[in-house]
């Protein structure tokens, strides 16, 4: 029998996502530039390329050669304050 379904995974920050290649990041300032977010995720092995949203300054996609160097991007990178007040939240992109 299942019990309850509680509320609490959704407020918390949850990744729920499968692990695949490509990162989606958020809470992004305004004035992010592409080549900062280069700059920052072209240290990870298998690092393809970053794709901005147009009209989204605060999101980025991030690919990755496979799920498992996208992981370590993901956790290496993740609340890594772009500004003191923006910490990037990362969690797998949505297939």
């Amino acid at each position: 029998s299942s019990g309850p379904v509680t509320m609490e995974a959704e407020t918390q920050e949850q990744d729920d996502s499968a692990p695949n290649k490509i990162l989606f990041v958020r809470n992004l300032p305004p004035q992010t530039q592409k080549m900062m977010l280069v700059e920052l995720f072209k240290q990870y092995d298998g690092y393809n390329e970053v794709r901005l949203v147009d009209g989204k300054p605060d999101i980025a996609f991030v690919e990755f050669a496979d799920a498992s160097q996208a992981g370590l991007a993901k956790d290496g990178l993740q609340n890594f304050k772009i500004t003191p007040k923006h910490a990037m939240k990362i969690t797998y992109a949505k297939q």
